[in-house]
């Protein structure tokens, strides 16, 4: 049986909140492939590298979220707040 994309973003999750941010991005990765227009995935990736401080790399995965899903306000705040704590 197939793992849905939503069973997939919510094992992202709690990688994430385990901080395995490399198995994130691996995971991610492979996923994006299939899903390159999914904003959820482009955040998380974005929080991961955050994570790994890969200033770079989560920038433009917190603006390819804001850019897919405009009115979405978490990447929006996402983003925003990832600017404002002077990562970048």
């Amino acid at each position: 049986m197939a793992v849905s994309f939503q069973d997939q973003i919510q094992t992202l999750i709690a990688l994430y909140r385990q901080k395995r941010f490399q198995e994130i991005l691996a995971k991610g990765d492979a996923l994006v492939k299939q899903y390159p227009d999914a904003a959820a995935l482009h955040n998380i990736l974005g929080a991961a590298n955050a994570g790994l401080g890969c200033s770079e790399q989560a920038l433009h995965s917190f603006s390819r979220a804001v850019a897919i899903e405009p009115e979405n306000a978490e990447s929006k705040i996402t983003s925003g707040q990832y600017l404002r704590a002077g990562e970048v």
